[in-house]
């Protein structure tokens, strides 16, 4: 990375692709830990963190026909469509922030689809299932009426 390109989702396909092991057709690309490596420790505002929580949420708002593709780098998609959730909605959130709630929601959805057997973090999962009166109000508010019934 002495020479990083400019374009995030092209920073993210570097530190992705791992090198091809012998007997190997391509190589594996790391989407979740390069797009996470770059948030937290080059800029969380430029690149957004991406892992199956974030994107089930991110096309949850989107819907189907708002969502922008690419089988070669979906990394760059998740990156457009954070893009036009943020636009479209007006979110004046941080990154971080906007992270966060992806993440969490994500999880929370998950957790209502599959309940026990949902593979979640062991502390979010108590904090689902054991919700103190002012989470309870939290998850309420954050999620809207159709992402509680999974």
């Amino acid at each position: 990375m002495a020479d990083p390109p400019k374009e995030v989702a092209a920073v993210v396909e570097r530190i992705a692709t791992l090198p091809r092991v012998p007997g190997q057709k391509s190589s594996r690309r790391h989407w979740s830990f390069a797009s996470k490596f770059a948030h937290f420790f080059i800029d969380q505002e430029r690149f957004p963190a991406y892992d199956q929580y974030a994107v089930a949420m991110v096309n949850f708002h989107l819907g189907r026909k708002g969502l922008v593709r690419d089988e070669r780098n979906p990394y760059r998609a998740f990156v457009e469509n954070v893009r036009r959730l943020r636009s479209l909605h007006g979110l004046c959130f941080s990154a971080e922030e906007l992270d966060r709630y992806l993440w969490l929601s994500g999880l929370c959805r998950e957790h209502r689809k599959r309940g026990a057997k949902a593979q979640i973090n062991a502390e979010v999962r108590t904090l689902f299932e054991n919700p103190s009166p002012e989470v309870k109000q939290a998850l309420a508010e954050l999620l809207p009426t159709s992402a509680h019934a999974g």
